[in-house]
């Protein structure tokens, strides 16, 4: 019910102008579904999972691809870190085989 949430969420955007009605119906889904799957007979738990699929959709995408996103951030700080060098170590000599940019 998730993929089904995610999926028109994006074509119902396309068809509103203002999408501030469908901000409120899927954030009150939401309510309804836990609510509905808490107190609500037991048999009936399997209805209150749809308003609550559809409402919580859209979270699937930024849930799957959060952690890639923190993976590649890590990425610049992560190569900054593996340089060989040591923090307050005197710069290396020059090696002989180069001229000595100074005169």
């Amino acid at each position: 019910m998730r993929a089904v949430g995610s999926l028109a969420v994006p074509v119902a955007v396309r068809r509103f102008r203002d999408q501030r009605p469908l901000v409120v119906a899927i954030v009150a889904l939401s309510p309804a579904g836990f609510g509905g799957a808490a107190w609500a007979p037991v048999g009936s738990v399997w209805l209150w999972t749809v308003p609550l699929g559809l409402a919580q959709g859209a979270g699937c995408f930024i849930a799957a691809f959060g952690p890639l996103a923190v993976a590649i951030l890590l990425l610049v700080p992560g190569l900054a870190a593996v340089r060989n060098r040591t923090i307050g170590a005197p710069a290396p000599a020059p090696s002989p085989s180069r001229p000595s940019p100074l005169p």
